[in-house]
């Protein structure tokens, strides 16, 4: 994992940005990013006759704002512009910083809304692809999300490599765990990373 970033461009993982401000207190860009949801019907034999969905490049605005004290908020739009779904998410979160000798800590709290065309395309089932009495047909409406994460960053002493380490919680409501092709109404996403600051 490399992220590069300076007083105008940014890259952060899988999105990249323009900052249009960028100051100790606001962060307001444009940016475009990689959504991972997709699948392919081999993944899993209980996807066996569902059509592949297609990861989407997403593009939209980012605004952050820090408190000065390690506690922040941030609220970012992003719509579908690779028309692999047409939908679009809007996702907030509060989030506070620790720094620590050479460690540095980053809990956050947040939903993520998505739109009815992303959740039906990710999680929907079209007639052609239901099997009667093992997995219906599918329509999923727009969804609320709840999300918590932890990160843990380690950095040695006058290095510009760091070391990330941290796990994500997602909380999934109704319309995602309704579902046939879902099995669980909640997903923890676990991650080790190397990084390297310019």
């Amino acid at each position: 994992l490399v992220m590069w970033e300076n007083d105008t461009f940014f890259v952060r993982a899988s999105s990249v940005g323009w900052k249009a401000i960028s100051n100790e207190s606001w962060e307001v860009a444009a940016i475009a990013e990689v959504h991972g949801e997709g699948y392919d019907s081999s993944d899993s034999d209980f996807l066996n006759g569902m059509d592949d969905r297609d990861q989407s490049f997403n593009a939209g605005a980012q605004v952050t704002w820090k408190a000065g004290n390690g506690f922040g908020l941030r609220g970012t739009w992003t719509a579908d512009v690779s028309s692999a779904h047409d939908g679009s998410q809007a996702r907030a979160e509060g989030f506070y910083v620790h720094r620590s000798g050479n460690w540095a800590f980053r809990p956050s709290i947040g939903v993520v809304y998505t739109s009815d065309d992303y959740v039906d395309y990710y999680y929907g089932v079209e007639q052609n692809e239901a099997i009667a009495g093992v997995r219906p047909a599918y329509e999923g409406d727009s969804e609320l999300s709840y999300r918590a994460s932890l990160i843990a960053m380690w950095n040695p002493g006058g290095s510009n490599w760091q070391v990330l380490m941290g796990g994500l919680f997602d909380a999934y409501g109704d319309e995602i765990d309704d579902s046939p092709i879902v099995d669980d109404s909640t997903m923890f996403t676990g991650i080790v990373a190397l990084g390297y600051r310019f």
